[in-house]
């Protein structure tokens, strides 16, 4: 499909429900000629949920003039049901096109929402592109260490509603890690 990401490349077909991608990181470059992504390609068709994911793995678009979008956590976000992202960081590079996002580059057909995410990278949006509304709160912060207690405030969010708790918390220090609790 043109997409290549730390964790899943393309994963859905239309009609499938997506699962639910809870503490998933990366660290190591992530390239592709089009729709490079941090995390996951996206492509969401149903449901699908991102909870308290990271990329610090540098995200490079390797034809820039083609057309695509680099993402630092989903490229292609957004579905029906409207699609979730819960307390996701990012602190990497990322290919500067038009269409690049510093957590999400494509985003909102049918709503997309973005709740407690961050991102480092001050040169790319947060959200590259959007089709409809998209509901978020999200900044760019200097450290990782300004958003830790948004980050986990981001979990408690999901976890409201959630049939698939996340069990883990973003821990204080100079880098994102996620530790598990019981």
């Amino acid at each position: 499909k043109g997409a290549a990401a730390g964790l899943v490349g393309y994963g859905y077909e239309y009609g499938e429900i997506m699962p639910i991608y809870i503490a998933c990181t990366n660290s190591g470059t992530v390239s592709s000629p089009s729709n490079p992504s941090g995390i996951v390609y996206g492509g969401f068709g149903v449901g699908a949920n991102i909870v308290a994911c990271v990329n610090t793995g540098d995200v490079v678009m390797t034809n820039v003039t083609g057309g695509g979008y680099p993402a630092g956590i989903v490229c292609n976000f957004g579905g029906s049901p409207a699609q979730y992202m819960y307390g996701c960081f990012t602190a990497c590079y990322i290919t500067e096109v038009a269409t690049s996002g510093a957590l999400v580059a494509d985003a909102g057909f049918n709503g997309s929402n973005i709740h407690y995410s961050y991102s480092t990278n001050a040169t790319v949006p947060l959200v590259g592109q959007f089709w409809t509304s998209v509901n978020s709160t999200t900044s760019v912060v200097s450290s990782y260490s300004e958003c830790v207690d948004n980050l986990n405030a981001g979990i408690e969010l999901y976890n409201q509603t959630a049939t698939v708790p996340c069990n883990y918390r973003f821990v204080a220090g100079s880098t994102p890690k996620l530790k598990a609790v019981k």
